[in-house]
């Protein structure tokens, strides 16, 4: 879970985001700094490729900057911005895969890395065993069910704001959270 982008106060978020809407390059690479690799991450997560995560990523500060006097304040800096990402990659996958790429299909892309990568990163076997059961539950779980867990325990989103990021009601997200929850109980006892 990335911490950087909420350590910050609300009131601090508010003077940064008005810096920036006012032409401040500072501001403008604050934002970039904090929020490029959650923004990274959230978004490899759905194409799986780093490169054009990082691309999108690249065109979506683009097209901020150049729009920033036009933006709404933000009440949440962090929700905006994921929000506005989540938006832009889904239409550019949508343009550059021709309508291939649908929205419920949340990959978990970077789930299939092989087991090499995982040791390395992950030390001592128990824990890898961990991930990856964890992992191989998770792709168990309905497309948005996957993407709501994410969020909330990747990204350490509340409901509210997963209801802001997906578009869909904060009872929805408690619904697929309580689902999926439930679901992964219930395999992990199968498993055991």
């Amino acid at each position: 879970m990335n911490h950087t982008a909420t350590t910050t106060a609300p009131k601090q978020d508010q003077f940064l985001w008005n810096d920036f809407q006012q032409g401040s390059k500072v501001a403008f690479g604050r934002l970039y700094q904090q929020y490029y690799r959650e923004l990274l991450d959230y978004g490899v997560r759905h194409t799986g490729e780093r490169e054009l995560t990082a691309d999108c990523i690249q065109d979506f500060f683009l097209y901020v900057w150049s729009h920033r006097e036009n933006l709404s304040k933000a009440q949440s800096i962090r929700i905006y911005l994921l929000t506005s990402f989540r938006r832009r990659l889904f239409r550019y996958l949508e343009k550059k895969r021709k309508g291939d790429y649908r929205r419920d299909e949340f990959g978990l892309q970077s789930y299939n890395e092989s087991p090499s990568t995982e040791q390395n990163i992950i030390s001592g076997e128990e824990e890898t065993y961990r991930v990856v059961l964890v992992k191989k539950l998770l792709t168990k779980l309905s497309p948005r069910q996957r993407e709501v867990v994410y969020l909330r325990y990747f990204q350490g989103l509340s409901p509210n704001e997963i209801s802001q990021v997906m578009g869909i009601s904060y009872q929805t997200v408690v619904n697929h959270l309580c689902e999926a929850i439930k679901s992964l109980r219930t395999k992990v006892q199968k498993i055991a």
